[in-house]
C-alpha cells in the first residue's frame, strides 16, 4: 500500500511535546493514475495510427455526429475537419457538403455499406462505412474509409463516350457498305 503522511507538531506553551501523523491510503489513486497514463498513451498511439493512414478516415458516433477526421480525409476531399467536427451527417448532407451519407445508411441498415459520394469540393469518393457495436448491441461508432475515385470516375465517363462513338462509327460503316 501507498500512504501520504501529514505530520503536525503538538505544542504546549512554547514546547513541542509530540507530533500527530495523519496517514491517507492512496493506493487506489496511484492505480487509477497508472491506468489513466496507460489510457493516454494508448489514445496517442491510436491517434498516430489514424493520422498516418493514407486512406481517409471519418468517424461518427451512434447519432451520426462527426467525432474524428484524419489528415488524409482532408487531403482527399478538400474539406477541413473544423467544418465537420461536432456536426451531424444530417446537417452536412442538408448543407451540401455531401450528396448522401454512408454513416446514415449504416445506422439505418446496421451493417457495412459502400457508396460513391459526391463532395462539395467536386471530388468523387468511394466510402465504406462499418458499424461498431457496444456491449448492448447498439451502434456506438460508424468508421468510414474514404478513397478518391475522381480520376477513375472521369476515365469511366471517357470510356463510355468512346464506346458510344465507336458504336456510331460501326453503324455508319455498316450503312455505307450496304
Amino acid at each position: 500500500k501507498t500512504f501520504i503522511s501529514n505530520r503536525t507538531p503538538v505544542i504546549m506553551g512554547e514546547e513541542i511535546v509530540g507530533a500527530m501523523a495523519v496517514l491517507q491510503d492512496i493506493s487506489e489513486l496511484e492505480h487509477i493514475s497508472s491506468e489513466l497514463s496507460a489510457t493516454r498513451s494508448l489514445s496517442q498511439e491510436l491517434t498516430a495510427i489514424i493520422e498516418s493512414s493514407f486512406d481517409g478516415i471519418y468517424v461518427t458516433d451512434g447519432s451520426a455526429k462527426t467525432i474524428r477526421v484524419n489528415k488524409a480525409y482532408e487531403r482527399i476531399t478538400g474539406l477541413n475537419r473544423d467544418e465537420l467536427l461536432g456536426r451531424t451527417m444530417h446537417e452536412l448532407v442538408e448543407e451540401g457538403f455531401f450528396n448522401e451519407s454512408v454513416s446514415l445508411k449504416v445506422l439505418s441498415t446496421r451493417q457495412p455499406e459502400s457508396l460513391i459520394q459526391q463532395v462539395r469540393s467536386g471530388k468523387t469518393v468511394m466510402v465504406t462505412g462499418t458499424p461498431v457495436f457496444d456491449e448492448n448491441g447498439e451502434i456506438s461508432l460508424v468508421v468510414t474509409n474514404v478513397r478518391d475515385v475522381t480520376e477513375l470516375h472521369s476515365l469511366q465517363k471517357k470510356l463510355n463516350a468512346m464506346e458510344t462513338l465507336q458504336n456510331r462509327y460501326l453503324e455508319e460503316l455498316t450503312r455505307l457498305k450496304t
